[in-house]
């Protein structure tokens, strides 16, 4: 800001100097056009030209310093640039990595619990079938059945159980692909 102000009050002082030549100037430009030999017109005609040429010439520094100035701050400005969209690129990464890891740890704080919940329940269903094989047992051998009664009951039995162990399976799965679909929602 302070090299803009600067190069303001330039251009203002050079403007003035300009319009003060400028005012005073035609006057004394018409006397010299009608008394071309008269030294003190010549002399005045003179200074005003050399003193324009002066005002030019401080004006071209300027603006090649103004240019000078414009192109280093370019430079600065594309370096800056080019550094934000770096920035820009390591920060949408960062984000990426920022939801994985989210994701990681929830998963990874709920996967001990899940799987102790999934360990106790399986240790309930190896119970309850022990138990139903031991009264399953018991009851059969109460009834007194033969051979073919024995099979046919054993047979019914494993062809339940396989259907049973089928649907909890597809359900646990549905389950699990329910909670899945959270875990990848979540951000």
């Amino acid at each position: 800001m302070n090299l803009i102000k600067n190069m303001k009050e330039k251009i203002n002082q050079l403007d003035q100097k300009f319009f003060l030549l400028v005012e005073n100037f035609i006057p004394n430009y018409v006397l010299y056009l009608k008394n071309p030999e008269n030294p003190n017109y010549i002399q005045e005609t003179d200074y005003v030209f050399s003193s324009i040429d002066k005002i030019n010439g401080d004006a071209f520094m300027l603006m090649n310093q103004m240019h000078n100035e414009i192109d280093k701050e370019s430079k600065i400005t594309a370096n800056l640039t080019n550094d934000m969209e770096r920035l820009k690129r390591e920060n949408a990464l960062m984000k990426e990595k920022v939801k994985g890891l989210k994701r990681q740890s929830l998963t990874a704080e709920g996967m001990f619990d899940d799987q102790l919940d999934w360990y106790r329940d399986q240790l309930t269903v190896v119970i309850v079938m022990l138990i139903g094989v031991i009264l399953g047992t018991y009851f059969l051998s109460t009834l007194k059945l033969d051979f073919k009664q024995w099979f046919i009951s054993l047979a019914i039995v494993i062809v339940f159980g396989f259907l049973f162990t089928k649907l909890a399976l597809w359900i646990v799965g549905k389950w699990q692909k329910a909670a899945g679909n959270k875990m990848d929602t979540i951000q």
